[in-house]
């Protein structure tokens, strides 16, 4: 396969009704360059940016991504798309969790990036300036990475812009997916969205949001959630025909209100005693955690009553990791 090396999406000269691949030059370092492809529909119209591997081991995103490449219709598609299987070719490449081996960063939360950064701030730089800038709409999927397991949700960042916010949450809300929540910069008030890819677009103008399934190895049932999802919203936004199918979720979203994580207390082995989706209330035993040095054995306890949305699987937790994250609804 030839992919033409390009260094914005300006530079893409597609005619209606085609399919191509390309490579996007990192700024600011010429030995990097991230492979897409776009699929331009016979018809204009808007165009869909998707996103996948901004962490490198979360396999499922990934495969949904080349999966559903392959499923557009092109006769059907109004306007383009630009798919973007992996973002972090060195975590990818290197099978690093949540952080690249380069410098030791995690992606999704350096964005917008800087020009003459690190390599890892660098791809942020690029992605945010020459692709997302340009585009209409931005979808950037993830899973659970291989060391934890996850319910699926979307989410998305309010940014005050009513019609932003409005076509923001309808991508989110039209995915597919049981859970969806609305996000912020301020840690207080639940999960931090500084500094990642759909948070960083929303603001720029561009509706955005994260959807995530799986949990880190791409099982059939979560690349199925994300290519149905990625169909849905693109009927959402008028740019396929057809009916919405069915997701993870058969009926509407429930909104969550927080996220809230129950974080280690010391080193230890983590054993859940829940499963993600399931629900629990303030103070219920969720897990236990166990110093291996001196066998001291910890209950773990939700830190609210609500949905288990991510949990760490049975492995070495360090002092300050995520052991679960609740959704309350």
């Amino acid at each position: 396969m030839t992919r033409r090396l390009v260094k914005t999406v300006d530079e893409l000269n597609l005619a209606q009704g085609q399919i191509a691949h390309y490579s996007l030059q990192v700024s600011s370092n010429p030995e990097m360059a991230l492979p897409f492809t776009v699929v331009a529909g016979k018809k204009p119209g808007k165009t869909l940016c998707v996103t996948s591997g901004v962490h490198g081991t979360e396999y499922s995103p990934i495969q949904a991504v080349v999966e559903f490449t392959s499923q557009i219709d092109v006769p059907d598609l109004e306007g383009r798309m630009i798919l973007f299987p992996v973002v972090n070719l060195p975590a990818f490449q290197s099978k690093s969790i949540f952080t690249s081996p380069v410098d030791g960063l995690n992606l999704n939360r350096v964005f917008p990036g800087r020009e003459n950064g690190s390599l890892t701030e660098a791809i942020a730089h690029t992605l945010t300036q020459q692709v997302v800038s340009k585009v209409d709409y931005l979808i950037d999927l993830h899973s659970g990475e291989i060391t934890e397991d996850l319910f699926p949700f979307a989410l998305y960042h309010e940014t005050g812009d009513k019609v932003v916010d409005s076509q923001s949450r309808l991508l989110a809300t039209s995915f597919g997916v049981e859970l969806v929540a609305k996000t912020g910069t301020n840690e207080d008030e639940g999960w931090s969205d500084k500094g990642t890819l759909y948070a960083v677009a929303a603001e720029t103008g561009v509706p955005a949001i994260i959807a995530e399934a799986g949990s880190g190895e791409a099982d059939s049932k979560s690349v199925s959630t994300l290519t149905t999802g990625l169909t849905n919203a693109a009927r959402a936004m008028k740019m396929i025909g057809g009916q919405k199918q069915r997701g993870s979720s058969s009926g509407q979203p429930r909104f969550l209100h927080r996220l809230l994580p129950r974080k280690a207390e010391f080193s230890g082995l983590f054993c859940p005693t829940h499963a993600v989706g399931d629900h629990v209330h303030k103070g219920d035993t969720i897990g236990h955690l166990t110093d291996i040095l001196t066998m001291t054995k910890s209950e773990v306890t939700s830190p609210a009553a609500g949905v288990i949305i991510v949990q760490l699987k049975s492995i070495l937790a360090d002092v300050g990791d995520t052991l679960v994250e609740i959704g309350v609804l």
